[in-house]
């Protein structure tokens, strides 16, 4: 179900950002976003191909809660409460 690239792209981000204290749904969206951006511009085509959507913060991919939901149903990632 799903992109399997983007489930990589959130895993391979996730695992990076495991320390960081400041890392959270807003920043994972921006890293996912940048990420499909900068590629586009550099080779011509995005990581993922999803689309995105206006969120307050910033973009996020549309498909997001469904893959989040999907990781976590495989077990590749937790959610962590972070204070």
């Amino acid at each position: 179900m799903g992109n399997d690239k983007l489930k990589e792209l959130i895993v391979y981000i996730a695992s990076k950002s495991d320390c960081d204290k400041r890392f959270g749904r807003t920043k994972l969206n921006k890293l996912l976003f940048y990420s499909d951006f900068e590629c586009y511009v550099k080779f011509g085509s995005p990581i993922t191909g999803e689309e995105y959507f206006k969120l307050e913060h910033g973009p996020a991919p549309r498909r997001l809660l469904p893959t989040l939901i999907a990781l976590k149903d495989e077990k590749a990632v937790d959610e962590v409460e972070r204070a």
